[in-house]
């Protein structure tokens, strides 16, 4: 009778991972499935083969939802497919930012942006709509040509106006000393 209870297929067998709350109870029949399914099994990450922990600590994957970040939201050797969809597959995360640097589906900001041109363009048509806009551009060129020029006299007149304002104020110029350490005038 004892070595049937022993190997008793229908006996109910604690997890041998112990990590279920409360504890889970397999069949012996079904034990050797549970221990290559099991989402408290020790697993290490196959991408980078550094960090160890549980299946479900590392993949994410399990009955019950992680609390939590899982290894693979983080692990840089993960393999990704491009975030921009360019078809590019099995791109380790800490390339990602080095792949969108090339990627022809990347976002770009116009080169006139600065002048006003606030389209994103793809990498791969950045040429085209150069070359397509350059009426545009220089349009906008001259505008903000033209808005820089109305400030630079603008500063120049407030400048001219605060020179006037001191030789005012000390016509004497020997009498004015600029001190360095506090950017003030003396009197």
């Amino acid at each position: 009778m004892r070595t049937h209870r022993d190997n008793c297929p229908l006996e109910h067998l604690d997890c041998p991972y112990g990590s279920h709350q409360p504890a889970k109870k397999i069949l012996r029949k079904n034990m050797k499935g549970h221990k290559l399914d099991c989402e408290h099994r020790p697993y290490r990450c196959r991408y980078c083969y550094m960090k160890r922990g549980t299946y479900k600590s590392i993949t994410g994957k399990g009955e019950s939802p992680l609390q939590g970040e899982c290894h693979y939201d983080v692990c840089g050797q993960y393999l990704l497919e491009c975030p921009n969809k360019c078809g590019k597959k099995s791109i380790k995360r800490k390339n990602i930012p080095l792949h969108r640097e090339r990627c022809p589906l990347e976002k770009l900001n116009c080169p006139f942006k600065y002048a006003g041109c606030s389209l994103p363009v793809l990498r791969k048509n950045m040429d085209r709509h150069c070359n397509k806009g350059v009426q545009n551009h220089l349009l906008l060129v001259a505008e903000a040509h033209q808005k820089l020029a109305g400030k630079c006299d603008e500063l120049t007149r407030k400048n001219e106006e605060l020179v006037r304002k001191v030789e005012e104020l000390a016509p004497n110029p020997k009498r004015i000393r600029l001190s360095y350490d506090t950017n003030t005038f003396m009197f």
